[in-house]
Protein backbone atom coordinates (compact mmCIF):
# COMPACT_ATOMS: atom_id res chain seq x y z
CA UNK A 1 0.00 0.00 0.00
CA UNK A 2 3.22 2.45 0.99
CA UNK A 3 4.76 1.93 -2.51
CA UNK A 4 1.07 2.83 -3.79
CA UNK A 5 0.79 6.04 -1.73
CA UNK A 6 4.43 7.01 -2.69
CA UNK A 7 4.11 6.47 -6.53
CA UNK A 8 0.53 8.11 -6.38
CA UNK A 9 2.64 10.88 -4.86
CA UNK A 10 5.57 11.62 -6.79
CA UNK A 11 2.65 11.49 -9.85
CA UNK A 12 0.68 14.53 -8.02
CA UNK A 13 4.04 16.60 -8.24
CA UNK A 14 4.57 15.52 -12.06
CA UNK A 15 1.15 16.35 -12.93
CA UNK A 16 1.51 19.73 -11.08
CA UNK A 17 5.06 20.88 -13.06
CA UNK A 18 3.18 19.63 -16.35
CA UNK A 19 0.40 22.19 -15.64
CA UNK A 20 2.23 24.81 -14.43
CA UNK A 21 4.87 24.30 -17.76
CA UNK A 22 1.83 24.34 -20.04
CA UNK A 23 0.73 26.98 -18.75
CA UNK A 24 3.89 28.81 -18.88
CA UNK A 25 5.01 28.03 -22.46
CA UNK A 26 1.13 29.44 -23.43
CA UNK A 27 1.96 32.48 -21.61
CA UNK A 28 5.80 33.21 -22.93
CA UNK A 29 4.47 32.61 -26.90
CA UNK A 30 1.43 34.94 -25.86
CA UNK A 31 4.07 37.65 -24.95
CA UNK A 32 7.29 36.94 -27.37
CA UNK A 33 6.09 35.50 -30.70
CA UNK A 34 8.01 32.50 -29.81
CA UNK A 35 6.69 29.14 -28.81
CA UNK A 36 9.41 27.23 -27.32
CA UNK A 37 7.47 24.23 -27.56
CA UNK A 38 7.25 24.25 -31.05
CA UNK A 39 11.14 24.73 -32.31
CA UNK A 40 12.24 22.06 -34.25
CA UNK A 41 15.74 21.75 -35.83
CA UNK A 42 15.86 20.94 -39.32
CA UNK A 43 11.91 20.64 -39.82
CA UNK A 44 12.29 17.21 -38.05
CA UNK A 45 14.06 17.16 -34.49
CA UNK A 46 11.85 18.48 -31.71
CA UNK A 47 14.37 20.00 -29.50
CA UNK A 48 11.17 22.53 -28.16
CA UNK A 49 9.26 19.57 -27.38
CA UNK A 50 12.15 17.76 -25.80
CA UNK A 51 12.87 20.78 -23.48
CA UNK A 52 9.88 21.72 -22.26
CA UNK A 53 8.83 17.80 -22.17
CA UNK A 54 12.05 17.90 -19.15
CA UNK A 55 10.78 20.85 -17.68
CA UNK A 56 6.91 18.90 -17.47
CA UNK A 57 8.56 15.72 -16.30
CA UNK A 58 11.05 17.63 -13.59
CA UNK A 59 7.81 16.82 -11.16
CA UNK A 60 8.84 13.53 -11.12
CA UNK A 61 12.53 14.18 -10.30
CA UNK A 62 12.27 16.31 -6.99
CA UNK A 63 9.26 14.30 -6.34
CA UNK A 64 11.10 11.31 -6.09
CA UNK A 65 14.25 12.65 -4.43
CA UNK A 66 11.54 14.65 -1.81
CA UNK A 67 9.87 11.10 -0.70
CA UNK A 68 13.54 9.53 -1.16
CA UNK A 69 11.64 6.99 -3.00
CA UNK A 70 12.89 5.29 -6.50
CA UNK A 71 10.36 5.11 -9.05
CA UNK A 72 9.05 1.87 -10.29
CA UNK A 73 8.67 1.35 -14.08
CA UNK A 74 4.54 1.90 -13.51
CA UNK A 75 6.00 5.30 -12.88
CA UNK A 76 7.14 5.40 -16.50
CA UNK A 77 3.71 4.49 -18.01
CA UNK A 78 2.46 7.22 -15.63
CA UNK A 79 5.43 9.78 -16.87
CA UNK A 80 4.12 8.93 -20.79
CA UNK A 81 0.66 9.31 -20.25
CA UNK A 82 1.44 12.34 -18.68
CA UNK A 83 3.59 14.25 -21.55
CA UNK A 84 0.61 13.39 -23.69
CA UNK A 85 -1.91 15.31 -20.91
CA UNK A 86 0.23 17.94 -21.26
CA UNK A 87 1.28 18.34 -25.11
CA UNK A 88 -3.09 18.28 -25.10
CA UNK A 89 -2.86 21.37 -22.12
CA UNK A 90 -0.71 23.36 -24.04
CA UNK A 91 -3.40 22.90 -26.87
CA UNK A 92 -6.08 23.54 -24.68
CA UNK A 93 -4.96 26.78 -22.66
CA UNK A 94 -4.42 28.32 -26.36
CA UNK A 95 -7.44 27.49 -26.99
CA UNK A 96 -9.26 29.32 -23.77
CA UNK A 97 -7.76 32.15 -23.55
CA UNK A 98 -7.63 33.08 -27.79
CA UNK A 99 -9.69 35.81 -28.22
CA UNK A 100 -10.31 37.15 -31.54
CA UNK A 101 -11.88 40.96 -31.77
CA UNK A 102 -12.75 40.44 -28.09
CA UNK A 103 -14.61 37.31 -29.11
CA UNK A 104 -12.96 34.11 -27.01
CA UNK A 105 -12.30 31.29 -29.47
CA UNK A 106 -14.89 29.01 -27.76
CA UNK A 107 -17.41 30.69 -28.73
CA UNK A 108 -16.79 30.63 -32.75
CA UNK A 109 -14.82 27.02 -33.14
CA UNK A 110 -15.09 23.76 -30.54
CA UNK A 111 -12.29 22.85 -29.43
CA UNK A 112 -11.67 19.86 -32.44
CA UNK A 113 -11.91 22.59 -34.81
CA UNK A 114 -9.38 24.80 -33.44
CA UNK A 115 -6.74 22.14 -32.90
CA UNK A 116 -7.46 21.34 -36.90
CA UNK A 117 -6.48 24.22 -37.68
CA UNK A 118 -3.89 24.93 -35.58
CA UNK A 119 -2.11 22.32 -36.67
CA UNK A 120 -2.51 22.31 -40.47
CA UNK A 121 -2.36 26.14 -40.79
CA UNK A 122 0.96 26.57 -39.20
CA UNK A 123 3.94 28.28 -40.63
CA UNK A 124 7.34 27.08 -39.53
CA UNK A 125 9.98 29.53 -40.53
CA UNK A 126 13.97 28.01 -41.04
CA UNK A 127 16.90 30.03 -39.17
CA UNK A 128 17.55 32.44 -42.31
CA UNK A 129 14.29 33.17 -41.86
CA UNK A 130 12.59 31.39 -45.12
CA UNK A 131 8.72 31.00 -44.36
CA UNK A 132 7.99 27.29 -45.67
CA UNK A 133 4.21 28.05 -45.78
CA UNK A 134 1.14 26.12 -44.33
CA UNK A 135 1.70 22.29 -43.53
CA UNK A 136 -1.42 20.91 -44.04
CA UNK A 137 -2.04 17.64 -43.15
CA UNK A 138 1.71 17.32 -42.99
CA UNK A 139 0.88 19.08 -38.85
CA UNK A 140 -0.49 16.06 -37.76
CA UNK A 141 2.61 14.47 -38.52
CA UNK A 142 4.58 17.83 -36.79
CA UNK A 143 2.16 16.80 -33.65
CA UNK A 144 2.89 13.37 -33.35
CA UNK A 145 7.12 14.00 -33.58
CA UNK A 146 6.38 16.71 -31.15
CA UNK A 147 4.80 13.93 -28.77
CA UNK A 148 8.48 11.81 -29.36
CA UNK A 149 10.33 15.09 -28.39
CA UNK A 150 8.17 15.66 -25.33
CA UNK A 151 8.24 12.09 -24.19
CA UNK A 152 11.91 11.70 -24.69
CA UNK A 153 12.16 14.53 -21.83
CA UNK A 154 10.35 11.78 -19.71
CA UNK A 155 12.22 9.28 -20.40
CA UNK A 156 15.40 11.28 -19.74
CA UNK A 157 14.25 12.59 -16.06
CA UNK A 158 13.53 8.65 -15.37
CA UNK A 159 16.79 7.60 -16.35
CA UNK A 160 18.08 10.06 -14.00
CA UNK A 161 16.18 8.89 -11.45
CA UNK A 162 17.12 5.08 -11.82
CA UNK A 163 20.52 6.29 -12.00
CA UNK A 164 20.82 7.81 -8.53
CA UNK A 165 22.26 5.56 -5.58
CA UNK A 166 19.70 3.91 -3.62
CA UNK A 167 19.51 2.16 -0.60
CA UNK A 168 19.65 -1.74 -1.39
CA UNK A 169 17.29 -2.84 1.42
CA UNK A 170 14.84 0.38 1.60
CA UNK A 171 15.00 0.90 -1.98
CA UNK A 172 15.47 4.56 -1.02
CA UNK A 173 17.33 7.32 -2.15
CA UNK A 174 20.06 7.91 -0.67
CA UNK A 175 20.61 11.45 0.62
CA UNK A 176 23.99 13.26 1.03
CA UNK A 177 25.19 14.20 4.57
CA UNK A 178 28.36 15.73 3.54
CA UNK A 179 30.82 16.03 0.31
CA UNK A 180 34.89 16.67 -0.10
CA UNK A 181 37.17 17.44 -2.91
CA UNK A 182 40.77 16.76 -2.83
CA UNK A 183 43.10 17.90 -5.69
CA UNK A 184 46.54 16.32 -7.08
CA UNK A 185 48.48 17.70 -9.62
CA UNK A 186 48.59 14.99 -11.59
CA UNK A 187 46.25 11.50 -12.50
CA UNK A 188 49.45 9.05 -10.49
CA UNK A 189 48.99 10.77 -7.15
CA UNK A 190 45.31 10.69 -7.58
CA UNK A 191 44.96 7.09 -7.84
CA UNK A 192 48.23 6.45 -5.35
CA UNK A 193 45.73 8.14 -2.14
CA UNK A 194 42.68 6.19 -4.15
CA UNK A 195 44.28 3.45 -3.79
CA UNK A 196 45.59 4.38 -0.23
CA UNK A 197 41.52 5.35 1.10
CA UNK A 198 40.22 2.39 1.21
CA UNK A 199 42.79 0.11 2.18
CA UNK A 200 42.14 0.89 5.57
CA UNK A 201 38.98 0.05 7.55
CA UNK A 202 36.77 3.07 7.55
CA UNK A 203 36.51 3.25 10.84
CA UNK A 204 40.08 3.20 11.83
CA UNK A 205 41.54 6.73 12.37
CA UNK A 206 44.50 5.87 9.64
CA UNK A 207 41.20 6.63 7.21
CA UNK A 208 40.23 9.56 9.09
CA UNK A 209 43.68 11.08 8.84
CA UNK A 210 43.87 10.73 5.13
CA UNK A 211 40.32 12.12 4.46
CA UNK A 212 41.77 15.00 7.09
CA UNK A 213 44.93 15.61 4.72
CA UNK A 214 44.40 18.61 2.56
CA UNK A 215 45.81 18.69 -0.85
CA UNK A 216 47.58 21.75 -1.53
CA UNK A 217 46.73 23.74 -4.82
CA UNK A 218 50.20 24.67 -5.81
CA UNK A 219 49.68 24.66 -9.54
CA UNK A 220 46.56 26.21 -11.78
CA UNK A 221 43.79 24.16 -11.16
CA UNK A 222 42.35 23.12 -14.68
CA UNK A 223 45.85 22.33 -16.06
CA UNK A 224 46.57 19.22 -18.45
CA UNK A 225 46.40 16.56 -16.57
CA UNK A 226 45.20 17.67 -12.86
CA UNK A 227 43.03 15.40 -10.89
CA UNK A 228 40.55 15.75 -8.24
CA UNK A 229 39.00 12.90 -6.00
CA UNK A 230 35.58 13.47 -5.32
CA UNK A 231 34.22 11.94 -2.12
CA UNK A 232 30.35 12.37 -1.17
CA UNK A 233 29.15 10.54 2.13
CA UNK A 234 25.62 9.21 1.76
CA UNK A 235 22.49 7.67 3.89
CA UNK A 236 19.79 5.75 4.04
CA UNK A 237 17.20 8.06 5.65
CA UNK A 238 15.39 4.82 6.46
CA UNK A 239 17.96 2.27 7.78
CA UNK A 240 20.81 5.33 8.24
CA UNK A 241 23.25 3.06 6.74
CA UNK A 242 26.17 5.09 4.81
CA UNK A 243 27.95 4.85 1.80
CA UNK A 244 30.66 6.06 0.48
CA UNK A 245 30.61 7.19 -3.21
CA UNK A 246 33.56 8.61 -4.73
CA UNK A 247 34.18 9.33 -8.33
CA UNK A 248 38.02 10.34 -9.85
CA UNK A 249 37.92 13.61 -12.59
CA UNK A 250 41.14 14.56 -14.66
CA UNK A 251 41.33 17.51 -16.64
CA UNK A 252 42.93 17.58 -20.21
CA UNK A 253 43.38 21.30 -20.09
CA UNK A 254 39.71 21.86 -21.64
CA UNK A 255 37.40 19.78 -19.77
CA UNK A 256 37.42 17.82 -16.89
CA UNK A 257 36.16 14.35 -17.28
CA UNK A 258 35.51 11.22 -15.01
CA UNK A 259 37.11 8.20 -14.59
CA UNK A 260 34.40 5.32 -15.49
CA UNK A 261 36.68 2.45 -13.93
CA UNK A 262 37.56 4.77 -10.65
CA UNK A 263 33.64 5.39 -9.76
CA UNK A 264 32.78 3.33 -6.57
CA UNK A 265 30.19 3.27 -3.87
CA UNK A 266 31.57 1.46 0.04
CA UNK A 267 29.43 0.28 2.24
CA UNK A 268 30.24 1.45 5.88
CA UNK A 269 29.65 -0.84 8.59
CA UNK A 270 26.70 -0.69 10.12
CA UNK A 271 26.61 1.45 13.39
CA UNK A 272 29.55 3.63 12.21
CA UNK A 273 28.93 7.21 11.81
CA UNK A 274 31.49 8.98 9.14
CA UNK A 275 30.26 12.53 9.26
CA UNK A 276 32.83 13.71 12.04
CA UNK A 277 35.82 12.40 9.87
CA UNK A 278 33.99 15.16 7.01
CA UNK A 279 33.63 17.86 9.52
CA UNK A 280 36.22 18.09 11.02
Amino acid sequence: MKEIIDDLGIGLFGLFTAIVVALADVMIARTTSFDLFTYMAWFVVPVGAGIVGLAAASGYYFGALYLHKMPRWPLLFQMVLNAAIAQLLIYYVGYATLAIDGIKASELVSFGEYLKILLTTAHYVSRHGVDVGEVGSLGYWIAADQLVGFLIGGVVIFVLLIAKPVCGACRQYLRQLAKNKKFFINGRNAGNFYGQLTSHPLNSPDFATLMRTPTKRLWKRGADGTAIIHTALLECPSCKQQTLDQKVSVCDGNSWKDVDHMKRQVAVPKNVNLLHVFRH
